[in-house]
């Protein structure tokens, strides 16, 4: 599964950096080490609860500042377009 997780990801990547699917920005939250569910330390709390699938209030903050940066990338690509 993390194959086919991972050919997705670069397939959106691709996409937004070629302008293919037609996107502004792109949220790769997967690009984040912290994130990508891979890490070495599985009991690593920083931003997940023990079970490495649920963000924890750290998580969802890290998570929330980079959305808001995403969309106001976007934002100011749909101004200056």
């Amino acid at each position: 599964q993390q194959a086919w997780i991972d050919a997705l990801n670069a397939w959106l990547r691709r996409g937004v950096a070629d302008g293919s699917l037609g996107a502004d920005a792109l949220f790769d939250f997967a690009a984040d080490p912290r994130f990508d569910g891979r890490g070495p330390d599985v009991d690593d709390t920083t931003v997940f609860h023990r079970d490495r699938v649920h963000l924890n209030e750290a998580g969802y903050r890290v998570w929330a500042h980079g959305l808001a940066s995403t969309l106001e990338r976007s934002r100011i690509a749909q101004l200056t377009g």
